[in-house]
């Protein structure tokens, strides 16, 4: 449930519209300007998550099946999102790089581009976290519909532009536009991307200000001349998926009761009311199997003396597991930091990995299995 609104937006609903706007042009006003419209609940709930005045200068706009707020002389409104669908139809690429410090819903920002790009038609299985899976979703997807590489820190690294799976995805990326798939990449830093996708091949860059709120460019680079260049292409506000999450009483889906679960700090929960929940289970599952993978190997840490010291545990925990088990038929994370000579965080790293690669056997009458 939203908060009690101090402004009183009850009284601003049941506002007429001055006359002196009744006669102006239908682009000027918006299409939702009248309160007796179906929409302009929708615009009420942006504008008391933004705090703008509902009569404002920013004025509702509706655009496929999402509200958007809008002013020519600002520079805001839907002009970007149609020459995105414009380029797509034409078969030109599309190429967008979201960059913006943690926490500024870059993420979030992406997806909801793609919603709008196909008509709310995204689905969460064209997320991906890995250059397998992006390889074979290029494979798989239609014609016009969007993939969002998520973290491509990892697949198209600047400093690993060697590895074998980054020269595939490269390929691939530069394959992409006969396919006419767009693509999404949200990143800290545009750097952190490999130089030939940086420069060359992303062709659009929204750096985010602010939570849903951004400035768009087109970047190109001229032929004889390796200066990228940009072009401003105005400003976005993008707090539909903060108006959908406000729905549910909050701002994100992190650690939310019905996705996250505490004990286990996994997202495990079933909620499906939204796309974002579904994205923080995906996101959290390809993590986990990171994190797995690190620690098994061994290969990535701050320390490689502290990783190779909790490796080494994690093998003597596994050869006495029997004797981690505590009164409870459980592993028991006091037993873990004694036999095992850790602190409590290293200890909360072995019980994991001890839970998800040793389960205690358990017979049908509920006793521990020797």
């Amino acid at each position: 449930m939203l908060e009690e609104d101090p402004q009183g937006y009850e009284d601003i609903q049941k506002r007429t519209v001055p006359s002196r706007y009744i006669d102006l042009p239908h682009h000027i006003v918006g299409p939702l300007w009248h309160s007796n419209h179906h929409d302009w609940n929708v615009w009420l709930e942006i504008c008391r998550y933004t705090g703008w005045d509902p009569l404002g200068k920013l004025k509702p706009m509706k655009y496929r099946n999402f509200v958007f707020p809008f002013n020519s002389s600002l520079r805001v409104g839907t002009s970007i999102y149609k020459e995105w669908v414009t380029r797509i139809n034409d078969f030109r690429p599309v190429r967008i790089a979201i960059c913006g410090e943690a926490g500024s819903s870059k993420s979030y920002t992406a997806m909801q581009i793609a919603r709008v790009l196909e008509r709310d038609k995204f689905t969460i299985d064209q997320v991906v976290f890995e250059a397998k899976e992006f390889i074979k979703l290029q494979d798989s997807l239609g014609e016009g519909r969007v993939i969002i590489p998520e973290e491509p820190a990892y697949m198209l690294a600047a400093r690993e532009w060697q590895k074998r799976e980054q020269k595939q995805s490269i390929k691939v990326i530069e394959t992409s536009r006969y396919l006419n798939n767009p693509l999404i990449l949200p990143v800290v830093n545009r750097n952190l991307l490999d130089k030939i996708i940086r420069e060359y091949y992303i062709n659009y860059v929204i750096e985010m200000v602010g939570r849903g709120v951004g400035y768009v460019y087109f970047t190109w680079v001229k032929q004889f001349d390796p200066k990228p260049r940009r072009k401003s292409k105005g400003k976005i506000y993008m707090y539909w998926p903060a108006v959908e999450l406000s729905r549910c009483g909050r701002t994100t889906c992190l650690h939310c009761p019905k996705v996250y679960n505490k004990r286990t700090r996994r997202y495990t929960g079933d909620c499906n009311k939204f796309i974002w929940p579904q994205y923080e289970r995906k996101r959290d599952a390809i993590l986990h199997k990171r994190r797995q993978a690190e620690l098994e190997s061994g290969e990535v840490t701050e320390n490689d003396e502290i990783v190779a010291k909790i490796v080494t545990k994690m093998r003597k925990a596994t050869e006495i597991k029997e004797k981690l088990i505590g009164h409870k038929g459980k592993y028991s994370l006091a037993l873990i930091c004694v036999e095992c000579n850790v602190n409590r965080e290293n200890g909360g790293l072995i019980l994991n990995y001890l839970k998800d690669t040793h389960p205690i056997p358990i017979d049908p009458q509920g006793n521990i299995q020797k």
